[in-house]
């Protein structure tokens, strides 16, 4: 499902156009937000910059909290 979803967006960006996700770790506070009804789907880091890799995006910083993780990846030109 995310490989796809990071295909398409490759492809709707422009050339050196940025992408920005943020993704909730797997920890307490997220499990108490899916508890209180947010709709939560809990990523790895890893699992992220390996979708983003794939999908020929550079990531450029990722900035990471207790609660969200955040990536700022920028798509790579295609020839």
């Amino acid at each position: 499902e995310l490989e796809r979803l990071f295909e398409q967006i490759h492809l709707s960006l422009r050339d050196n156009g940025f992408l920005l996700i943020t993704s909730s770790p797997r920890n307490f506070l997220t499990y108490m937000r899916a508890i209180n009804g947010h709709k939560i789907y809990p990523r790895s880091k890893m699992e992220v910059e390996k979708y983003l890799t794939a999908a020929q995006f550079k990531i450029k910083d990722i900035n990471i909290t207790k609660s969200q993780i955040q990536f700022l990846s920028q798509k790579m030109l295609t020839r």
